[in-house]
């Protein structure tokens, strides 16, 4: 069956489940939103002087009807001791969920 709608995705973003309870926040004093997100810290590798790097890339997946409004590049995302800045944002092609590239605040 596939995942379709909003309420579909909810297992997903369930923090019982894969995701973490995270905070929201709109880049200068904005909105603050508790956001379910899915977080991921795939291995990028990258070459330096023939050798393979693998460094970290952090992201997280949120569903968009969770954000706050306004929620963009330069917002602040925390999860426990956690804080990160959004990078960039994804859209998935049903536009029901995000990908927000981030970097440590």
């Amino acid at each position: 069956m596939a995942i379709e709608d909003a309420a579909d995705l909810a297992a997903f973003f369930d923090v019982a489940g894969f995701a973490v309870s995270a905070t929201w926040t709109v880049k200068g004093g904005g909105p603050v939103a508790a956001v379910p997100v899915i977080l991921d810290r795939p291995d990028q590798s990258v070459a330096l002087g023939g050798a393979a790097v693998n460094l970290p890339e952090l992201s997280a997946l949120a569903q968009v009807a969770a954000l706050p409004a306004g929620a963009g590049k330069g917002d602040t995302l925390a999860a426990g001791a956690d804080t990160w800045v959004v990078t960039k944002m994804d859209y998935d092609e049903t536009r029901l969920v995000v990908r927000a590239s981030l970097r440590v605040a």
